[in-house]
């Protein structure tokens, strides 16, 4: 009973100081702190003194001169105050809300967004995981080896189960792969990285544009490249000979799409940049201090493609394309719009999304529970996202093999096997989809079945 009168006596308290909030509506601005207020008549006698007076929170502060002072805005003649209400559904300017339907000046300097950097008095257990439990496959990164650094790159992948490691930015020249594929052989290390070729999307307008690429393209696979790469310049920066940018869904590219469907190679896209990199540059701009800081990702200027013209444009791509496979890099920048994502993979079937930087807390963009009869289709790479078949259905996980899989998508192991139309990973517990020839040797072959997983 003495805490239940104590629970009471503090309720009590809380929805007194709520209702001393004072009721005032906005007129236009003045005074020196460059906002007028009036206060509701009704309600205004004695309100000011006795939410603690003077400068106190709320309290009615005379002004000086006939100006109010600084942090303070005049809400009666003769009257100003910390507190006051949004204008035009908004705080004004130098106030934050503290409640709804109030604003209020701090009583102290706010820090700049540089100089405030709260310590967290969070108190709980850490559970760093330092290494993976199962072994990982990266399918995104740019980061080449060479005698200089492979001894330490296998080091370090293996201290954090990274099984392979895929290299984005082998090139477009075919020579450029060789050196990288045929370096990576002559290693020790042959079964643990792996390179995707690119192309040159400048000028597809030009004569024999297309045959060249493509025919660039059939040669860095033969020489050793298992996909392809597009770099977020195509729809941001690749021109055609008129100077215009190119658009992701071009007519002039689809010989290249073509051609990925009949090398069987997945291409990997990274379309546009985060929504807000498209947004003006306000104090409602969640990205406000990166593009404040980096030039060259402020994409709101005039003239400029829009991320909904660029997320469209890449959309009806995979959609148009359906015999060919496509990972849209970074969640594809859905990650903070699940719905979308979930439309996409619902209209391209051929298509997963990778969870590099995606933004999101989901563990993937269609997370459902495994008796849900749709897939979440995540490519997980650089060990930021993990799905098991505990939890999530997969595509490429089911009896029936899928008309699209991920090329790198870490499975984990149902009731003691890999599952039809994957392969398990050696010395592991984890299995991988449609691996391609050149990691064969990482895998066993799949007991009772007669051929390798990627058929």
């Amino acid at each position: 009973m003495k805490h239940l009168k104590h629970v009471l006596w503090v309720s009590a308290a809380a929805f007194a100081v709520i209702t001393w909030s004072p009721s005032v509506t906005a007129e236009p601005a003045g005074a020196a702190s460059g906002l007028t207020v009036q206060a509701d008549q009704a309600g205004e006698a004695g309100r000011g003194q006795a939410r603690g007076g003077g400068r106190g929170r709320g309290g009615a502060i005379t002004p000086v001169n006939g100006q109010c002072p600084a942090g303070t805005a005049l809400i009666a003649p003769e009257q100003c105050s910390r507190i006051v209400p949004p204008v035009n559904g908004a705080c004004p300017s130098g106030t934050t809300l503290q409640r709804p339907g109030s604003c209020m000046f701090p009583e102290f300097p706010a820090p700049s967004i540089l100089d405030y950097r709260p310590r967290s008095t969070l108190v709980v257990e850490e559970h760093l995981v330092p290494r993976a439990k199962y072994p990982v496959i990266d399918i995104h990164s740019h980061h080449g080896v060479s005698d200089l650094n492979i001894e330490q790159t296998i080091k370090e992948m293996d201290s954090l189960n990274l099984q392979i490691l895929v290299n984005l930015s082998g090139g477009s020249d075919p020579g450029q792969v060789k050196g990288r594929v045929d370096y990576i052989k002559s290693t020790k290390y042959a079964n643990r990285f792996a390179v995707f070729a690119n192309v040159n999307w400048n000028q597809p307008d030009a004569p024999g544009w297309a045959a060249k690429a493509v025919a660039d393209l059939e040669a860095a696979v033969k020489n050793g490249a298992i996909g392809l790469k597009i770099a977020k310049n195509l729809g941001l920066q690749s021109q055609k000979t008129d100077g215009t940018l190119v658009k992701v869904n071009d007519p002039l590219l689809k010989p290249i799409w073509d051609a990925c469907a009949r090398l069987n190679i997945p291409v990997i896209i990274h379309t546009a940049e985060p929504e807000e990199f498209f947004s003006p540059l306000d104090y409602q701009n969640e990205r406000w201090l990166e593009l404040a800081l980096f030039e060259d990702r402020r994409n709101y200027m005039p003239g400029r493609p829009k991320f909904e013209d660029l997320q469209r444009e890449r959309d009806e791509l995979f959609i148009t394309n359906p015999k060919t496979r496509f990972i849209g890099a970074h969640f594809a920048y859905y990650g903070n719009n699940l719905k979308k994502a979930a439309e996409l993979l619902d209209k391209a079937p051929n298509a997963v999304l990778d969870s590099v930087r995606c933004c999101t807390t989901s563990p993937g963009s269609r997370a459902r529970p495994a008796s849900s009869s749709s897939s979440t289709r995540t490519v997980c790479s650089s060990g930021r996202m993990r799905i098991t078949r505990r939890s999530f259905r997969i595509t490429g996980a089911s009896s029936k093999r899928p008309t699209s899989t991920s090329t790198t998508t870490a499975i984990t192991m149902r009731s003691g096997s890999c599952t039809a139309w994957t392969c398990l990973m050696r010395s592991s517990r984890s299995c991988i989809t449609r691996t391609p020839s050149a990691w064969r040797p990482a895998c066993r072959r799949p007991a009772g079945r007669g051929r390798w997983a990627d058929g």
